[in-house]
């Protein structure tokens, strides 16, 4: 029998063997059906019980994350509203404190200053005591009357923060999108000068700073699951919300205290017939800033708030599904361990005979006539697989010595290409010299001639009648004829330097003069000449030589002495700092501004280098960019360094350095303008220190708090070590606030704010982040040992009474700890976790520290 006909009969055998006829009686189809049919009862009781759990524990979930997103919003409000407060109060304080506070410029600066550190302002202006605006924010309704304006009447009385409103005045002149009004929030102070307001600072706050927020807290929402947030004035106004609710008011008892305290949301339904899922909570103010009465609601509609559910039992009927068919299979398994050897062993010749090598024959099947049938087949296996590695050997030989003769073939035609491109490059290059010569000529409009001492006649190359004003062409002048064509004032020069060479013994000239052209117009010549041929007596008897045209040249010299003469009269006078500097550093020329700007001399400067007065710690700005400006790499460079004066303090510079060239196109010096920035960088120091730092107690504020959080999470992933995150609170602070007044509230956050920096180590950062709540975020720590031992150490330091001068209070603090990665990976996990931690605390009796467990959420 052959191999083939062999191969055929066993893959009919395999065939038969793994397609059996499947009855209703069968043994496979019996198991695989009672399987399937338990799976699905006991699935389907599952999902009920499931799902009702999961509903309830849902909706309290839920219902806190939307909560949780309202105080979110609430706390950003406040937070920002605050700091808005913070500002003009500074601006305030600074217009009382700065020399000179009248001069308009600079109060113009002081706004434009407070503008880029921060965009929300739209508007910001100084007015007189009765109205009128002096300085404004980009010019932006200077002169007008602003008396009647609500924000300028409150700040008559005191600091004024005014709610939501359209901008009348302001319409006219900023940009708004459609129909619509800008819209802003208003915050005033009065300029009390010997106890009578003189005028005040007003500033309009852009609305779209809220929008902005309400954003970043709406991008939380997954696309299946979104939610809207609003922003609802004591009234019942929504003032900032979905365009369809925007300027619409709500219903009061939505708003009443006792639905905006509780922790959990509302299952309600709206005037659009919709059930909504409703988080709220009320702003409370922050800092010296107490709040408008904002109420911030976030709904989500149940079908989406409860879509989780729907998605959990539809998934656990799938799974019942999938679980009743694995049910299903493992019972057909079961029915196979019966025909499963055979069934093998056919498969496995079913492979052979389409040709497959790589397969494995069943060896161990308790049948004696199959593990024949298998043994055989495995023979048959390797001698087809011997035979094939013995073919593709071969293949593989004659295939390697086609590739060595296709590389013989393809390395000799390159030798023969290459031989040939550089004969072709050699006649290029000849041609090319020939051209290039032939141009180079052209180009310069050399004038080449012969002069013939004896018979007195001068041949001069075409481009001497193109010089004249003429048609390109050769010609034959006299000496007399061409010395009429020089100036009288000239002719003399040019005489005595032509009879020199020929008299002997230099044999050249070269002589610069002027010729008249064709129209009768001088230009400007350089003539230069050699004598080629003496007698044997030494008396010359042929000359060349040349001309060139050099009028540009006599032309730029001459322009250039002129704006040398003006730049110099430019400089003495300019009340810039200025300076011719060498390459070298060494000043070369310097102006009385720069003297006065230093306090040297201009003996004393031009004795020194710009390197001389730089400050030490500047020293490394400027080298590179002055390389770069050798190397042609940039035109110009500017840089901000520090100064040392004269007398030894330092005084912060603009420095602004161009290079200047030489005739050759070479560097040759440099030009400095030296502005003297100082106050201005004392004022940018300023600010960004403000806007950093809480103004009432100097730590960190919750912008700055925020970049050490992220920060030191970055350097403790990588190094692998835990971070704690503490919040305080201090227990009984409001009513220190309500019996002796928020002077003496001051004086407990500052003191409170002292002692947090005295047990805390440096290392460690505190910061103030609204009203008496703290933040210190804890590096370099152990776990939650560590943790511990610092919250015990700011308990006992709250628990020593607070002098108020004329009373002693005592108050504690409740803290709440988290840690990570433990109990969060994200900083805004971190502080979410501190916080619930802290209010459980509270709940447990105060005068405590926790820290964050899971049921806290």
């Amino acid at each position: 029998m052959s191999i083939s006909s062999t191969g055929s009969e066993l893959a009919g055998a395999a065939t038969a063997a793994s397609s059996p006829r499947i009855s209703a009686r069968s043994l496979r189809f019996r198991l695989a059906l009672g399987f399937g049919l338990l799976t699905v009862v006991l699935t389907a009781g599952l999902a009920l019980a499931i799902g009702e759990l999961a509903t309830n524990l849902a909706r309290k979930e839920i219902g806190r994350y939307l909560t949780r997103l309202s105080i979110e919003m609430r706390d950003k409000l406040d937070v920002g509203m605050s700091e808005r407060y913070s500002e003009i109060g500074m601006l305030t304080r600074l217009d009382a404190a700065f020399d000179g506070a009248r001069n308009p410029g600079a109060r113009r600066t002081r706004i434009d200053e407070l503008k880029r550190a921060a965009p929300d302002y739209s508007w910001i202006g100084y007015t007189d005591a009765n109205g009128r605006v002096l300085i404004a924010l980009g010019g932006m309704l200077e002169g007008q009357d602003a008396s009647s304006r609500p924000w300028f009447q409150g700040a008559l009385k005191g600091p004024f923060v005014g709610d939501v409103h359209d901008a009348k005045l302001l319409a006219a002149v900023l940009p708004r999108e459609g129909n619509e009004l800008p819209r802003f929030v208003d915050v005033a102070y009065p300029l009390v000068e010997g106890g009578v307001v003189k005028g005040t600072i007003g500033a309009h706050v852009s609305w779209q700073w809220a929008a902005r927020l309400r954003d970043s807290i709406e991008s939380y929402a997954r696309p299946e699951t979104p939610f809207e947030l609003l922003v609802v004035a004591t009234d019942g106004l929504v003032v900032l919300g979905p365009k369809d609710m925007s300027g619409t008011r709500l219903a009061r008892d939505e708003l009443s205290p006792s639905q905006l305290r509780q922790y959990e949301a509302r299952l309600e339904r709206w005037a659009d017939g919709a059930e909504y899922l409703v988080g709220s909570s009320a702003t409370r103010g922050h800092g010296e800033y107490r709040g408008l009465g904002w109420s911030v609601l976030v709904r989500q509609r149940a079908e989406h708030a409860f879509a989780p559910i729907r998605l959990l039992q539809e998934r656990i009927a799938l799974a019942g599904g999938l679980l009743a068919l694995a049910a299903i299979l493992i019972g057909w398994w079961i029915a196979q361990r019966v025909s499963g050897p055979l069934t093998a062993i056919s498969t496995a010749a079913d492979a052979v005979s389409r040709g497959s090598r790589r397969v494995q024959i069943p060896a161990g099947t308790g049948y004696a006539e199959v593990e024949q049938l298998s043994v055989s087949l495995r023979t048959m296996l390797r001698n087809l697989s011997a035979q094939e590695e013995d073919l593709r050997q071969a293949q593989d030989r004659l295939e390697a010595r086609v590739r060595e003769r296709t590389a013989e073939l393809v390395k000799a035609r390159a030798a023969i290409e290459l031989e040939a491109a550089e004969h072709a490059v050699a006649r290029d290059e000849a041609s090319a010299a020939k051209d290039q010569l032939a141009l180079a000529m052209d180009a310069s409009r050399l004038v080449l001639w012969d002069y013939n001492v004896d018979s007195g006649v001068i041949t001069l190359s075409e481009a001497w009648s193109v010089l004249l004003g003429g048609e390109p062409k050769p010609s034959t002048e006299t000496m007399e004829s061409l010395t009429g064509l020089v100036p009288e004032e000239d002719r003399g020069a040019v005489q005595a330097a032509i009879g020199a060479a020929l008299k002997g013994p230099v044999s050249t000239y070269r002589v610069e003069h002027r010729v008249r052209t064709s129209s009768g117009l001088p230009i400007w010549i350089v003539s230069e000449g050699r004598v080629v041929e003496r007698t044997p007596e030494g008396r010359a008897v042929r000359m060349v030589g040349t001309n060139r045209d050099i009028t540009e040249r006599i032309r730029v010299t001459a322009a250039l002495r002129a704006s040398e003469e003006r730049f110099r009269g430019a400089m003495d006078s300019s009340p810039v700092g200025m300076a011719i500097v060498g390459l070298d550093g060494h000043w070369i020329k310097v102006n009385p501004a720069l003297t006065r700007i230093t306090g040297y001399s201009e003996k004393e400067l031009q004795g020194m280098t710009y390197r001389d007065l730089t400050h030490p710690d500047d020293q490394d700005l400027v080298p590179a960019l002055l390389q770069g400006l050798l190397e042609g790499k940039r035109d110009a460079y500017q840089v901000e360094k520090r100064y040392l004066h004269k007398d030894g303090h330092e005084l912060w510079v603009q420095v602004n350095v161009s290079l200047m060239r030489d005739g050759a196109g070479e560097p040759s010096h440099l030009i400095s303008q030296i502005l003297d920035v100082s106050e201005r960088r004392r004022l940018q120091l300023e600010i960004e220190h403000l806007a950093l730092h809480d103004v009432l107690t100097g730590l960190p504020n919750s912008h700055l708090l925020q970049d050490r959080i992220d920060q030191m999470l970055a350097t403790a992933r990588r190094a692998g070590q835990p971070v704690g995150l503490m919040y305080m609170d201090l227990d009984g602070f409001k009513p220190v606030n309500d019996t002796y007044g928020h002077a003496a509230g001051d004086l407990v956050l500052k003191e409170f704010a002292s002692r947090l920096t005295q047990v805390l180590r440096e290392a460690d950062t505190v910061a103030r982040i609204g009203g008496d709540e703290f933040v210190a975020l804890l590096g370099k720590i152990n776990g939650e040992a560590d943790a511990a031992r610092a919250a015990e150490r700011v308990l006992a330091a709250v628990a020593r009474p607070f002098d108020l001068g004329s009373a002693q209070v005592h108050l504690s603090a409740s803290i709440g700890i988290a840690l990570f990665p433990e109990h969060g990976e994200t900083a805004q996990a971190l502080k979410g976790h501190a916080d619930s931690a802290m209010y459980a605390a509270k709940r447990m009796g105060k005068n405590s520290f926790r820290f964050f467990a899971g049921e806290q959420k």
